[in-house]
C-alpha cells in the first residue's frame, strides 16, 4: 500500500512539473505577439493584406507572420465580427 501511495505521489509530481513546462512553453511562444481588433476584413484576404489592415505603419515592422484568429466563419463578412489579427514580431531588428 505505501509503495502505491509513493508512485502515486511522484506521478502526481512529474505531473505538475510537465504541466508547468508546457506553460512556460506557451508564454515563451507568444511573448512576441500583439492581437489587434476591430478591423475589418476582406474576401480572400492574404496575410500581406492582414497586415496592412490592422497594424499602423507595417512596412516600417519587421514580423514572422501576421494572420486572422481561427477559421472564417461560414456567414458573410458583413453579418459577423472581424477576427482579431495576430502579429508575431520579430524579437529583434536586423
Amino acid at each position: 500500500m505505501e509503495c502505491m501511495k509513493q508512485v502515486m505521489n511522484e506521478s502526481k509530481n512529474a505531473m505538475k512539473n510537465l504541466i508547468e513546462k508546457v506553460l512556460m512553453n506557451e508564454t515563451q511562444s507568444r511573448r512576441d505577439n500583439l492581437r489587434f481588433l476591430g478591423f475589418p476584413e476582406q474576401a480572400n484576404e492574404t496575410s500581406d493584406m492582414c497586415r496592412d489592415a490592422g497594424i499602423p505603419n507595417a512596412r516600417d515592422l519587421s514580423f514572422v507572420r501576421v494572420h486572422r484568429v481561427a477559421p472564417a466563419p461560414k456567414t458573410t463578412l458583413a453579418t459577423t465580427r472581424p477576427r482579431a489579427i495576430i502579429a508575431k514580431f520579430k524579437p529583434y531588428k536586423e
